[in-house]
C-alpha cells in the first residue's frame, strides 16, 4: 500500500512537471485525503492550481501549509516556485506584487513583502487594501511609529476603514495611551462589532482609563453579542469584585456555574485553569476568597516592572509573543486576562 502511495506521489509530481495540472490535482487530492505527506502533497496541490490562475482554490491548502513546522529551506523553495508561476501569469504588476507581498507576510517575512508593497505604492499611494498590508507588517516589524502614521493615512482616505481603525486603535492600546485606544475601539466597533477580541481591547482600554462603570456597561453590550461568553462573563466578574460590588459578583459567577458546569468541574478536578480560585469560591461560599485589596497588585492599576525589560531574561521572540497575542486577534480557549497590566504591556 505505502508504495502505490509513493508511486502516486512521483505521478503527480511528473504530471506536474508536464503541465498536466489537473491530472496533477486529482492525484494529489487523493493523497490529501487520506493525509499522506502533506509537506509534500499542499505545495503540489498550490503550485497546480496556481499554474492554472485558481487562485480561490490554493486557499485551503495555503493556510494549512503555513501552519506546518517548515524549515527556512522549504519555506525559501516554495516560495521560490511560487513567484517563478506568478511570473509566468499574464499578470498586471498589482495583482503580481500584491500576491508576492501576501506570500511573504504569511511566511512572516515582512522586510521582503515591504518591498514588493512599495512597488505598488509608487502608482497607487492611496490604497488602503496595500497601505494596511504595509501597516501590519511594519507592525510586525515592531516600528509602531511608521505603522501608526500609515493607519492614520488609510483612515483620511476612508472614514469607516475597519483595519486601518483597528490597528490604530491597538497600536494606541499597547502604548498606553489609552483614553486615545478607547475613542478608537469605539470607533472599530461602530463599523464591525462582531470581533470579540475587539471587544475585550476595549473595555480593557476603559479598565486602564479608570471608567469603571462604563467597562460595566460594555461588558454588558458584548454579552447581547456573544450571550454568555465565558471569558466576558469572567471579565465582568473581577470588575464586579475589583469594585466591591460582590452581590453583583456573586450573580456572574452562579450564572459561570449554571451556564458552564463541565468548565467548573474540570477546574475543581484540576483538569483546566480558565477559572479561578475567588470564582469557586463565590459559587460554593458566596464571598470572595481574598482580602478586598489584595486585587489592587494584580488587576486596573498601572502595572510597573521591578527591573527595566531589557535587564529581564526574555528574548526578542518571548517579547514578540506577547506583542503578537494583541495584533493577531485570535481566540483562546482561555480567558487571556486582558485586565492585568502586566499582560498588556
Amino acid at each position: 500500500m505505502g508504495g502505490i502511495i509513493i508511486e502516486d506521489l512521483v505521478k503527480a509530481y511528473e504530471y506536474y512537471e508536464n503541465g498536466d495540472y489537473d491530472n496533477s490535482i486529482n492525484l494529489c487530492l487523493d493523497l490529501y485525503q487520506k493525509n499522506y505527506k502533506l509537506d509534500k502533497i499542499l505545495p503540489l496541490l498550490i503550485y497546480s492550481h496556481l499554474s492554472k490562475g485558481e487562485f480561490y482554490n490554493i486557499v485551503e491548502y495555503f493556510e494549512k501549509y503555513v501552519r506546518l513546522n517548515l524549515n527556512e529551506i522549504e519555506i525559501d523553495m516554495f516560495l521560490e516556485e511560487s513567484f517563478s508561476i506568478l511570473d509566468g501569469l499574464d499578470l498586471n504588476d498589482f495583482v503580481l506584487n500584491l500576491n508576492k507581498a501576501e506570500f511573504l507576510i504569511n511566511f512572516e517575512k515582512y522586510s521582503e513583502a515591504i518591498i514588493y508593497l512599495d512597488k505598488i505604492i509608487i502608482d497607487k499611494p492611496d490604497n488602503t487594501q496595500v497601505l494596511n498590508l504595509k501597516g501590519f507588517a511594519l507592525i510586525k516589524l515592531g516600528q509602531y511609529e511608521k505603522a501608526y502614521d500609515i493607519f492614520n493615512k488609510v483612515i483620511s482616505i476612508d472614514e469607516i476603514n475597519y483595519n486601518g481603525w483597528k490597528f490604530k486603535a491597538q497600536i494606541l492600546f499597547i502604548n498606553n495611551y489609552d483614553l486615545k485606544a478607547m475613542d478608537a475601539f469605539s470607533k472599530v466597533l461602530s463599523i464591525n462589532n462582531n470581533d470579540i477580541f475587539i471587544w475585550r481591547e476595549y473595555i480593557s482600554s476603559c479598565i486602564f482609563s479608570k471608567e469603571y462603570k462604563k467597562a460595566i456597561n460594555e461588558i454588558n453590550n458584548a454579552l447581547k453579542i456573544f450571550p454568555n461568553n465565558l471569558d466576558l462573563l469572567i471579565d465582568l466578574f473581577e470588575l464586579y469584585i475589583y469594585l466591591e460590588e460582590y452581590d453583583n459578583g456573586k450573580r456572574v459567577a452562579d450564572k459561570i456555574a449554571d451556564n458552564y458546569p463541565d468548565v467548573v468541574d474540570g477546574y475543581l478536578d484540576g483538569e483546566n485553569d480558565i477559572l479561578n480560585e475567588n470564582i469557586i469560591h463565590f459559587i460554593l461560599e458566596s464571598k470572595p476568597l481574598v482580602k478586598e485589596d489584595s486585587f489592587d497588585k494584580f488587576i486596573f492599576e498601572d502595572f510597573s516592572l521591578e527591573e527595566p525589560i531589557e535587564s529581564q531574561d526574555l528574548n526578542q521572540k518571548e517579547v514578540d509573543d506577547i506583542i503578537s497575542k494583541v495584533f493577531d486577534s485570535l481566540d483562546d480557549d482561555n480567558n487571556l486576562k486582558i485586565f492585568f497590566k502586566n499582560n498588556k504591556q
